[in-house]
């Protein structure tokens, strides 16, 4: 589609595969051999997906940290649009939900940054003080516990807890058990 790849993609818990590319969401149904859904989103492609606890599928998006969200039960679709507009073109390439149902991505790499998204207000914040930020991109990752567990990005990056959208400051690298996502 436009010359456009998909650089990112899920394979969910309804054994559906899902990718985010040329500003188009879809879902495939490989039981079925078909493409079962699909909706136009803000520009541009997913670099990073995730699902959450109740099987929510979330795509964040190059080139301004777009993300979309889709609950293949209820077959509800949102495009949440830019929430992160920078003068340069970001690259989410890591995404993660607690399991309260806040959503981080990580974004780079001409600053690192981390989002953090409420999805019941549907407000973005990020997470990275301005001073903290370097070259290098923010990495999220989803903990077993619940918890979701980033590094600030660059070589003297912080190592933080995050959970309902709150930070707490790591004195160390947590010992992280990743919740198995196949993306």
């Amino acid at each position: 589609i436009g010359g456009d790849f998909p650089y990112s993609s899920v394979l969910a818990t309804n054994n559906r595969f899902y990718t985010h590319y040329g500003s188009y969401f879809f879902e495939f149904d490989p039981a079925q051999r078909k493409f079962t859904f699909f909706h136009k989103t803000a520009p541009q492609m997913a670099m990073g997906m995730t699902e959450d606890d109740n099987g929510v599928i979330w795509s964040a998006s190059y080139p301004q940290s777009g993300l979309v969200s889709y609950n293949s039960k209820t077959g509800e679709f949102k495009d949440y649009g830019h929430l992160y507009k920078q003068t340069w073109a970001q690259y989410p390439r890591s995404v993660a939900a607690d399991d309260a149902g806040w959503v981080y991505f990580g974004i780079g790499s001409t600053a690192s940054q981390i989002i953090a998204f409420h999805p019941a207000t549907a407000t973005a914040s990020p997470i990275v003080r301005d001073e903290e930020r370097q070259h290098g991109s923010g990495q999220v990752t989803r903990d077993v516990n619940g918890k979701v567990y980033a590094h600030t990005g660059g070589a003297a990056g912080k190592w933080i807890e995050l959970y309902q959208g709150v930070r707490t400051d790591l004195d160390e690298k947590p010992a992280i058990k990743a919740k198995p996502i196949i993306t």
